[in-house]
């Protein structure tokens, strides 16, 4: 029994089960350029985009592939078995190194892989988006160069993207938005850690023109530009929403943080925006407009609930924005989460449901642990989550990790909010329970020392036949029809 679970996270950790609709990738494939099947796998990416039809996905294992990618218009996922790290495209300084630009649509998704040394002298070195709305997920996008704008990301003519957990690092440009640069275009750029970019106009982060983006949640530090915006940069008739972003470290002689150029609006609700370099940590012109709102603003900013006060970062001279424990700014944002926020934090802890929204791209999160009787025979189990909401009172929904860490370092799953048994890429098993309302009985998120309460523990039988479950105690095997319900000690404290 345990040899077939140690099997089935084997393959969760490969990424891609062999079934129909699937073509792999593997770069260290003798027998080029290969045929894409398990056995014998293209040894080009661009040979897989290219034999996929709409709905298949392209696995790539391990290894560099010096390549220019173009989607040609298909509806498939290309997917990095291994992550980033061990998972990377070179665009040889050639051109840009991934390209969309034939309608696709958010069924087009780029996902897991380091996107590097691209070039172009037009927007969008590392990825050109033009007249498509691609999803771009969990990349590291970095290193890469423009002679005009976008060193990391360019979203133009109209695209409506999705940019999403992505690592948009040290990107150069020589115009607007270093980082991601958008033009006529509406992305969502969203849950996003974008640091090191430099750029010589506006948006060291995120610069835009003619635009209408979506910015939340994203981490937005150490980015540079020689005129306007060292976070963000709007200008040209643009109107841009941001909400929930940690804005810090940022450089630009007009606006640190934020820049709002000519006829251009920004409004910003419920961000962090401190520790900025140049002449202001805002700046907005004449025909400009800058609302901001329940936000938290080096030197003050007039506006509803803003704070002038420093956010506590955990450590960020380390690179740490979460916030502490005591920061001023958890529960200091709007009453209720704003629409179209994402429903996880950069951190996979459920968002904004007990007391006010946190300011910041993090929420103060809970860490609730599973206590009880050593673990026998099975890896040890915990709870990670933040608490829902119900409209009878505080509902969790709770992420239960089987992981080999202790129980009070839980490992942090991405993308665990399918609430569906599922298989993580480090082949992890990952489950959400619906729990009672019973949570509403916790008085504070806000100290650091927590609480205890007692929970009862329903599990149900959504995972496959015969893989056991040992923990705390009690043994759930589905098989059987055996599904316990047990009572634990839960202990809450913050994270």
């Amino acid at each position: 029994m345990r040899l077939r679970l140690w099997i089935i996270a084997l393959l969760a950790c490969l990424g891609c089960l062999a079934r129909a609709g699937t073509i792999y990738v593997d770069a260290g494939n003798p027998n080029c350029p290969g045929s894409g099947s398990l056995p014998d796998p293209f040894c080009k990416i661009q040979d897989g985009i290219n034999a996929a039809q709409p709905g298949d996905t392209v696995c790539v294992n391990r290894g560099t592939y010096v390549e220019n990618l173009d989607f040609l218009g298909k509806a498939i996922r290309v997917v990095a078995t291994y992550g980033p790290a061990q998972t990377i495209i070179d665009g040889n300084q050639a051109a840009p190194v991934v390209t969309f630009q034939n309608g696709e649509t958010l069924a087009s998704s780029l996902e897991g892989f380091t996107i590097t040394n691209g070039s172009t002298p037009f927007g969008g070195a590392g990825i050109f988006i033009s007249g498509a709305s691609p999803t771009i997920l969990g990349n590291t996008i970095a290193a890469n160069r423009s002679t005009g704008s976008g060193g990391g990301v360019g979203c133009v003519s109209g695209s409506q993207a999705v940019l999403r957990q992505n690592r948009i690092l040290s990107n150069y440009c020589n115009r607007a938005g270093a980082g991601v640069y958008v033009v006529g275009s509406s992305p969502r750029i969203e849950s996003n850690w974008i640091e090191g970019n430099y750029g010589a106009q506006i948006g060291g982060g995120i610069g835009m023109y003619q635009a209408t983006p979506t910015i939340q949640c994203n981490v937005i530090i150490a980015n540079q530009t020689f005129f306007g915006g060292g976070g963000i940069g709007v200008e040209s008739s643009s109107t841009a929403v941001a909400q929930s972003n940690t804005i810090s470290g940022n450089t630009a002689p007009n606006g640190g943080s934020l820049f709002v150029g000519f006829s251009s609006s920004l409004t910003a609700i419920n961000g962090i925006y401190w520790s900025n370099n140049g002449a202001g940590e805002t700046y907005r012109s004449a025909s400009g407009t800058l609302s901001i709102s329940y936000s938290d603003v080096s030197g003050g900013y007039p506006g509803s609930g803003n704070l002038n006060v420093s956010p506590s970062f955990r450590n960020a001279a380390a690179g740490d924005y979460r916030l502490d424990c005591t920061s001023p700014c958890v529960d200091a944002g709007t009453a209720v989460k704003p629409p179209g926020l994402p429903t996880f934090d950069q951190e996979q802890l459920d968002l904004r449901a007990i007391g006010r929204i946190d300011m910041g791209a993090d929420e103060m999160g809970l860490l609730w642990d599973l206590t009880g009787p050593p673990v026998v025979g099975g890896a040890p189990i915990a709870f990670r989550a933040r608490a829902g909401s119900a409209q009878n009172g505080f509902r969790a929904e709770v992420f239960l990790s089987f992981q080999t860490g202790s129980l009070l370092n839980p490992l942090i799953i991405p993308n665990s909010g399918r609430r569906i048994l599922d298989l993580d890429p480090h082949g992890l098993f990952n489950l959400w329970l619906n729990l009672p309302p019973v949570l509403r009985q916790v008085p504070s998120l806000n100290g650091c020392a927590g609480a205890t309460t007692g929970l009862a523990v329903s599990l149900p039988a959504i995972v496959p036949v015969g893989i056991n479950v040992h923990a705390a105690g009690f043994s759930w095997d589905p098989s059987t029809g055996a599904i316990p319900s047990v009572t634990s000690p839960i202990t809450i404290v913050t994270q």
